[in-house]
């Protein structure tokens, strides 16, 4: 059989078994291994190992960890860690001929890890959990698996007033709010972002750029805005060939990475915008 978790898996989807390590430290940018002490009794129980010969086997009899962070009441912090070939369970054990180690890595073929998150926007000044026609100067693309934004074209189909056109680019411009409101020199604006379509089910599509020769790559943060080409959308949307749902601007591997960026909308004196070149034929 097969389980699929997500990022936005509730803690009671996980089974969680007993408490086996913690604890309690400073992080430390210079540090490169974090080692945490396992309970004697976790150790004790790998000590039928010797009836076990397969992968299968063992996957069966350890179904792995969960690790998880204590809320201290600060200001908190974000921490990553790489999970390579250094990342493993150490069980230590001796007999009459001698002592040994056994290694259960994170980084094998076939192993399979996640992060699921959990955001409060309980305190945010707008209600996010209902629908609401309220449009600030700004708004949030977020990490780990948080925030995302959509842009709407509600009077694109005038576009068909100017009678036969040939769409020659068509530029999305999303602007970065300055940094004084979004501290962006101490947390850096997200690397790039990802443009999806959205349907008249709410479901995202790919853009007929990603179909393009070139390619279809998230384009960089550079100068405080990010730039997408999306004329063939845009010519799809005044032919009726995609439904006028907006666009989906979202994290590049929301799951892992931790970054957001303040976005300008268009109650902002720097706003995101659509610039349109067309030729009149």
């Amino acid at each position: 059989d097969t389980i699929q978790y997500y990022s936005k898996a509730e803690y009671n989807e996980i089974s969680i078994g007993d408490i086996i390590g913690e604890i309690s430290y400073t992080p430390n940018i210079e540090d490169s291994i974090i080692t945490i002490k396992l309970s004697d009794e976790f150790a004790e129980s790998f000590s039928s190992l010797a009836d076990i010969s397969t992968t299968d086997e063992f996957k069966d009899f350890f179904h792995g960890t969960y690790v998880t962070s204590e809320s201290d009441g600060g200001d908190g912090a974000i921490l990553k860690y790489k999970l390579d070939t250094l990342s493993t369970i150490n069980i230590y054990y001796h007999d009459a001929e001698g002592e040994y180690t056994f290694k259960v890595g994170t980084a094998i073929s076939g192993n399979v890890r996640y992060n699921t998150f959990e955001h409060d926007y309980s305190n945010s000044s707008i209600n996010l959990d209902e629908e609401t026609n309220i449009q600030d100067s700004v708004a949030y693309i977020q990490g780990m698996s948080g925030l995302k934004v959509i842009v709407n074209f509600p009077f694109i189909e005038k576009l068909k007033d100017l009678g036969d056109i040939a769409i020659n680019r068509a530029e999305l411009i999303v602007n970065t709010a300055p940094s004084i409101y979004t501290y962006e020199d101490d947390f850096p604006a997200i690397d790039a972002i990802t443009i999806s379509g959205i349907n008249a089910d709410g479901e995202t599509f790919l853009l007929p750029e990603y179909y393009s020769s070139a390619g279809y790559i998230s384009v960089p943060y550079l100068d405080g805005s990010y730039k997408y080409d999306i004329a063939g959308y845009i010519r799809d949307l005044i032919e009726g060939d995609v439904d006028n749902c907006g666009l989906l601007l979202s994290i590049n591997s929301s799951y892992s990475n931790m970054k957001r960026s303040v976005i300008t909308t268009g109650n902002n004196s720097n706003r995101t915008r659509l610039v349109i070149s067309y030729t009149k034929l």
